[in-house]
């Protein structure tokens, strides 16, 4: 009788342990459900009535002129979808508004004027410009993008050409790559490919460790087959309720005041000595050079010409408008990285004594306005100056295609 008294009392007092501690378990959990809630609406009153202008007035002043349609080109842009492209993982879905229009391909339109190239005659030459957002066109309209100003600088030196911009937001060098091999394979032919890239190989580096990915590989490897094993699934889930948390947000905007906008990356660049870090820098620029000898190859397989070219980054802009150091600030957990490959790339011999290779870094060298709207993002202005200089190459190249007659 003893031995059961004492069974049944220590089962009486696990029993109101185990309910003290679901007790516990739920206040603790309804406090959290509170305060996201909390946070939330006080979220959701912020962005409402104190929502910053984006981008800041300073940019609009200094480097739009005063205009206002960038606070509605990056509205459209927000509202903007990415749908599954195979090989390539995304290109944007089918999209209109006044200041950007994606056509069924998810290709950007591009600056066309049929009734001027009819005029030129001749055969009609087929460009095709890869690249990043940079190509693509942030923070440009549609007619002022890299691409369509190629286009309707190469139209004005009397040449009846036709541009397409391939650029996508997040591309990597070897997902362009890829990209044009499928355009090869469905039997386009065009008469010269342009690459525009840095930044983002780069980037991506930095993102998981070693060259060679594209941007944000974590994810894709998070949502790999995560609808056939439940324990996968639960996991995306349980990342996306807690990143779409106005928590995750609080904290992120605490982490991002302490350490600035590239705090996410400060932790991977922070395990990276002075040697490591100019170990990936050297196979950041490795990767890009066997994606030029790749595109080199097709070129010569499929008689195009190939035209490759290094863009700029604030970080080495030697006079910086006030914003643009502010932006330089911001991320200053990428500038490390980003500054060993683009100190490295002038001692890579392969690139620098390729004709068709271009280094574009320094071309704001002599400029002290606002170029820059970020760490590698430009103003419309700037985007027509570094078109400008493309075009004298593209203008070379163009001559050259006359051989593949």
């Amino acid at each position: 009788m003893t031995r059961t008294r004492t069974l049944l009392i220590t089962i009486g007092r696990t029993f109101r342990g185990l309910r003290a501690g679901w007790l516990m378990l739920g206040i603790a959990l309804l406090m959290l459900a509170a305060l996201e809630l909390t946070l939330r609406a006080g979220f959701a009153f912020k962005d409402s009535v104190f929502k910053p202008t984006h981008p800041e007035t300073a940019v609009l002043a200094r480097g739009y002129g005063g205009e206002t349609w960038p606070v509605d080109y990056f509205r459209d842009e927000a509202r903007m979808r990415d749908r599954w492209h195979s090989y390539v993982y995304f290109r944007h879905a089918p999209f209109r508004s006044p200041h950007i229009n994606i056509d069924a391909d998810g290709l950007r339109f591009t600056w066309d004027d049929a009734a001027a190239r009819a005029r030129i005659g001749g055969k009609e030459r087929l460009i095709y410009v890869f690249g990043g957002s940079t190509a693509w066109g942030v923070a440009a309209r549609d007619d002022a993008t890299i691409p369509s100003m190629l286009a309707r600088d190469l139209v004005g030196r009397g040449w009846n050409v036709r541009v397409k911009n391939f650029g996508e937001i997040g591309y990597v060098s070897t997902q362009e790559v890829v990209a044009l091999l499928r355009c090869l394979q469905a039997g386009e032919r065009p008469d010269l490919v342009v690459l525009y890239d840095g930044v983002n190989d780069v980037t991506a580096a930095l993102q998981d460790g070693r060259a060679g990915v594209p941007e944000n590989e974590d994810n894709r490897r998070r949502e790999f087959n995560s609808t056939q094993h439940p324990g996968r699934l639960v996991n995306a889930l349980g990342y996306s309720l807690i990143h779409d948390s106005a928590l995750f947000r609080l904290a992120g905007s605490l982490q991002s005041r302490l350490r600035g906008a590239g705090a996410g990356l400060a932790v991977k660049i922070a395990t990276l000595d002075p040697d490591a870090r100019a170990e990936l820098a050297d196979e950041v620029l490795s990767t890009y050079a066997a994606n030029v000898r790749l595109v080199a190859a097709l070129a010569e397989a499929y008689k195009f010409e190939a035209e490759f070219c290094w863009q700029p980054v604030v970080f080495t802009k030697p006079r910086l408008d006030p914003y643009e150091a502010s932006e330089a600030r911001k991320y200053a957990a990428l500038q490390p990285l980003m500054l060993d490959v683009y100190e490295h790339l002038p001692r890579r011999a392969e690139l620098v004594s390729n004709p068709r290779f271009h280094d574009l870094s320094r071309i704001f060298d002599d400029s002290d306005t606002l170029d820059f709207i970020d760490f590698c993002h430009v103003t419309e202005a700037a985007d027509a100056r570094i078109a400008s200089r493309i075009a004298v190459d593209l203008n070379q190249a163009l001559k050259r295609t006359e051989a593949h007659r």
